[in-house]
């Protein structure tokens, strides 16, 4: 499936991108569109439900990007699944932190017998989005 460079930039250049971009860049984190937005921009469908990865901590990027937003915004934190999400009107963030995993040299989950510590990685790279 084929989108025209003018279609994703006329997204991405909407009023939350900027600002997630901007709170982004004031943590120091790298920030990626994910999910259903992405998918609906390829199936030209109207979203306005946006899920976001950070690399660091997604409740943190959340936070700042609420304030961004100001008074209209709502923020919830739900600590046990390290997510968070924004309303603000119709528009709807949620965000998610990629996590560092270390296994045990004895751990199944260990291929190679040495202890190891690894990025969780997001396999669907054709729907990701780096906020520039």
């Amino acid at each position: 499936m084929y989108i025209e460079q003018e279609d994703i930039l006329k997204h991405i250049s909407a009023k939350p991108f900027h600002l997630i971009s901007e709170a982004a860049d004031e943590l120091g984190v790298e920030a990626y569109v994910i999910g259903g937005y992405v998918r609906d921009i390829f199936l030209h469908r109207p979203s306005k439900d946006i899920d976001v990865v950070a690399i660091g901590s997604g409740i943190e990027l959340a936070k700042a990007v609420a304030r961004k937003l100001g008074r209209g915004a709502y923020l919830s934190v739900f600590k046990n699944f390290g997510t968070a999400q924004v309303k603000a009107g119709d528009l709807e963030l949620e965000f998610v932190g990629a996590r560092k995993e270390s296994y045990t040299h004895d751990s199944r989950l260990s291929k190679t017998g040495r202890s190891k510590t690894t990025k969780t990685a997001v396999t669907l790279r054709s729907t990701l989005w780096r906020f520039a």
